[in-house]
């Protein structure tokens, strides 16, 4: 056994020597194609210009605090390197998605914006519009005089103004007016509007309350030209505006605590001390 291990070694030296020698070759055919002298193989490189010509002392305070600095750094991680490339996958998606949604801010900004200038175009369209019809209406509804609607501020924060110069009267707004004036004044706004965008119902609750008789003929007679194509629902007290409808429905209470509803075809009416009733132009439902 000892026999082989010798044996072993002697060939070990024998091929590190070989090794060594074709090293040295290399390097001064290397140096001779160089034209450079060869260095020796067991020389040790120079060291840094700090450490050269450094004593002993001086070492032995570098080689502390490299010993410091290395304590203080702690051991290798040697799942850095694969941790930074997850971490920066992460936030190279992150940063992707983050540009994705910005863009879609942007894009979502622009579409906002454009919806509110074609928002704000067709407001001022419709409103133009309804002050032209609002001032045919208070035309016909007192029978002269003139009305407008006007914008007071922006589209965004602004109100509506109605502005009223009624006959033999001065340019007032109306809020300044009688509660009769006011009343069809405002029904004149409601029926511009109808006229600019109809809706197939309308509810009118009282609105010819405190009318007098030639106001509320006006009245009921464009109410009657808006029933053509359109239900008008008329909540009301006054006889001339139930004349008008073509049908009624009312609430009479019998007994104490007990309502009845009564419903009234106008066409359904039978002839009454020997007179045909006709009905009247259609109106819509009123009580």
């Amino acid at each position: 056994t000892v026999e082989l291990h010798t044996s072993a070694w002697m060939r070990a030296e024998r091929a590190h020597q070989t090794a060594r020698d074709r090293w040295q070759q290399a390097r001064e055919r290397l140096a001779e194609l160089a034209g450079a002298p060869a260095e020796d193989p067991d020389a040790l490189p120079p060291g840094p210009p700090e450490v050269e010509g450094a004593s002993r002392a001086q070492l032995e305070r570098r080689r502390h605090e490299i010993e410091a600095e290395l304590e203080r750094i702690g051991s290798v991680d040697m799942q850095a390197i694969e941790a930074y490339e997850q971490a920066l996958r992460e936030f190279e998606a992150a940063r992707t998605a983050h540009a994705d949604l910005v863009a879609a801010r942007r894009a979502l900004e622009a579409w906002q914006l454009a919806l509110e200038e074609v928002a704000a175009a067709r407001f001022r369209q419709t409103l133009e519009a309804a002050s032209r019809e609002f001032d045919g209406m208070i035309r016909r509804l007192f029978g002269g005089g003139q009305g407008q609607l006007r914008l007071d501020g922006s589209v965004e924060g602004g109100r509506v103004e109605m502005e009223v110069h009624l006959p033999a009267k001065r340019p007032q707004p109306a809020v300044a007016l009688s509660g009769g004036e006011r009343a069809l004044v405002f029904a004149a706004f409601i029926f511009a509007l109808q006229r600019v965008r109809p809706s197939p119902v309308c509810v009118l609750d009282e609105l010819d309350a405190a009318l007098d008789e030639p106001n509320l003929e006006r009245l009921v007679g464009v109410v009657q030209e808006l029933a053509q194509d359109r239900q008008i629902l008329f909540i009301t007290h006054r006889q001339r505006t139930m004349e008008a409808a073509t049908s009624l429905f009312g609430v009479t209470v019998d007994e104490q605590g007990v309502s009845r509803l009564l419903v009234l075809r106008m066409g359904d009416v039978p002839r009454v001390f020997g007179a045909e009733v006709q009905p009247a132009e259609r109106l819509g439902a009123e009580r």
